[in-house]
């Protein structure tokens, strides 16, 4: 994919975190934004993630949605601005203005939440704390590429324009495979019922 802009947004996998691993997409993908805003964290856990987490069980914050979300963020001092009618315009002008951008999807059946560094014409650039989603045209059969012991999968992806709209524009993860083998072009640049997070 040729690139039009991209973010120096570092990679973090979820996969080692200390606290729910394989449900801490959301505070892994809110500390790579963190960080690219050059928030270090404290002592309190050697990674900047599981501080995130803990401070969400600390003051109530519920990670999984997207107000909590924000809220948790915008308590280090980072702007946080959401939508709930996010389309993919939105995400790329987000970039322009050198702000990473969280988005909720169906990328998996209970849900995802990855980390959009950049952009070309064809697609995002994306940091995906969990590996590499394999998915295709014509097929229901989509699966995870996951994170493992020293091996990365999920950094610095190719995530197609139909497959951002599909994600994140579906209300699950059956719809989603839909959107993504039925839409037409103008209809993936139509979608406007994302969840978007705007960072900085």
């Amino acid at each position: 994919m040729s690139i039009t802009q991209q973010l120096a947004v570092p990679y973090k996998s979820q996969t080692d975190n200390a606290f729910s691993p394989f449900s801490a997409c959301n505070v892994t993908c809110l500390a790579m934004c963190l960080s690219y805003w050059g928030i270090e964290g404290d002592d309190s856990h050697p990674q900047l993630e599981d501080q995130v987490f803990h401070r969400a069980q600390q003051y109530g914050w519920n990670r999984f949605s997207p107000q909590g979300l924000k809220d948790i963020c915008e308590s280090y001092g980072v702007e946080d601005d959401l939508t709930i009618n996010g389309t993919l315009a939105d995400i790329r002008d987000a970039i322009e203005n050198e702000k990473p951008v969280i988005v909720h999807g169906f990328f998996t059946e209970p849900g995802h939440l990855v980390v959009i560094k950049g952009f070309g014409e064809d697609g995002f650039l994306v940091q995906d704390p969990y590996g590499e989603l394999m998915a295709s045209m014509g097929t229901h059969s989509w699966y995870y590429q996951i994170n493992g012991a020293g091996q990365i999968f999920g950094e610095n992806l190719h995530y197609s324009n139909r497959l951002i709209a599909a994600s994140c524009g579906g209300w699950s993860h059956y719809q989603t495979r839909i959107m993504y083998n039925e839409m037409t072009d103008p209809e993936v640049e139509e979608v406007e019922s994302m969840w978007i997070h705007r960072i900085g």
